[in-house]
């Protein structure tokens, strides 16, 4: 069973997002969102224009960045290198394995999965060794053995700060990956308000 987790913290500027595509038309008297109970709801009518403009270009649907969703993901070392191809509208703040990997001991809570239990051991002596020893050497040593031991498997915690357009392109593209923390975290993603409207209306234009 995979460890890894991802929590939506907030949604916001739908309405905006939809106001701005209105802008460039002059058609604001046509503006049906509202919000209902802090709850952003879209109107039959912004559907409507909503659903010719995706599936386009990037250009078309750059409505779709104001949309911007912010997220907490818990995820092992070899998925963030994959994320990090989606620098672009992708923001980040993460837990540093410089700064926090000595704080504690470790356990397999810690990793994706469970790793080899001998390994863990190992770790868990270096750190032992790097928060107790008074000798400089000694300690950049063990902390350098942690770093060159630690498994991709290990777990990191990251703040993500990103928008709809960047989502629907994950989504298309991570959808059927190998790694299975991608299809957690796709599906993670029909959960957000409209998205799977947005992804099906996307589907028949394809």
């Amino acid at each position: 069973m995979l460890r890894c987790s991802v929590k939506i913290k907030s949604v916001h500027g739908i309405i905006f997002s939809i106001e701005g595509c209105r802008s460039s038309y002059n058609s604001y008297n046509k503006l049906d969102s509202k919000i209902n109970r802090n709850e952003e709801v879209i109107g039959d009518v912004d559907i409507d224009m909503i659903s010719t403009l995706l599936g386009n270009t990037d250009e078309r649907t750059k409505f779709l960045r104001h949309i911007q969703v912010q997220m907490i993901i818990n995820m092992p070392r070899y998925m963030w290198q994959e994320i990090r191809e989606y620098r672009h509208g992708f923001e980040t703040q993460s837990e540093s394995t410089m700064h926090t990997i000595t704080k504690r001991m470790l356990s397999q809570s810690d990793f994706v999965e469970d790793i080899d239990n001998n390994l863990l051991i190992l770790l868990n002596k270096h750190i032992d060794k790097y928060n107790f020893t008074d000798n400089k050497s000694e300690k950049l040593k063990a902390f350098r053995n942690i770093k060159i031991h630690l498994p991709e498997g290990f777990l990191q915690k990251r703040y993500v700060t990103t928008n709809y357009q960047t989502l629907i392109r994950i989504y298309f593209q991570r959808r059927n990956h190998r790694l299975e923390e991608w299809k957690v975290f796709t599906k993670m993603l029909l959960k957000l308000p409209y998205f799977e409207s947005f992804i099906e209306t996307i589907n028949k234009k394809m």
